[in-house]
């Protein structure tokens, strides 16, 4: 692995680590939790959560897709250093996805539980302006929310994927990506 792919993979697993802590603060809000997970919460509502200049719904949404975001191109460093070279072989496959389990499994479950269980989150406010570049990086700016009750989920999958999004696809400087969700189907589009 190159130098400078080494400074990309270790810049993403951090991303990856502090993202994923914001996100599990999101998901465990309102619930029953031990002492340290509330400290967390409570320092976090009322340090860095004010500063962010957004609404929890948008920073969760951000965060959420900032999780996947940045495991997606953890993935793609790894498959990109297995067949940059022709002759690779089926041990540097299983080498990278055992690479890529163990940076899901301590960089996305293991630290941000260190954090919540040892820390008390005071150190996350000093992270504010990085927090609130990679909100406004991974922000939507519409998201189309499709729900019917006189349709099946199907026909109402095909009625988002077909008929919505491919209108607001002619938008000019539209992204759009493909619905997602349970009952309600949403399309997020991002404006450049």
């Amino acid at each position: 692995m190159t130098a400078a792919l080494v400074i990309v993979f270790a810049l993403l697993v951090a991303i990856q680590t502090l993202v994923s802590y914001v996100e599990r603060l999101y998901t465990e809000m309102g619930k029953f939790l031990s002492r340290e997970f509330e400290e967390n919460i409570e320092i976090f509502e009322s340090r860095v959560e004010p500063r962010l200049g957004v609404s929890r719904d948008k920073a969760a949404l951000s965060f959420a897709v900032l999780e996947q975001l940045a495991t997606a191109a953890i993935s793609v460093i790894l498959a990109y250093e297995v067949f940059r070279d022709p002759h690779w072989t089926v041990a540097q496959l299983a080498q990278a996805a055992v690479i890529l389990a163990l940076v899901i499994i301590v960089f996305n479950r293991l630290l941000p539980f260190v954090f919540f269980s040892r820390t008390r989150g005071g150190w996350l406010s000093k992270a504010v302006p990085v927090l609130r570049l990679l909100i406004y990086c991974a922000l939507p700016v519409t998201l189309v929310t499709v729900s019917g009750k006189c349709f099946s989920d199907t026909r109402l999958r095909d009625q988002a994927q077909y008929n919505i999004r491919n209108q607001i696809a002619t938008v000019e400087g539209a992204s759009v990506t493909p619905p997602f969700g349970g009952k309600y189907r949403r399309i997020m589009v991002y404006v450049n």
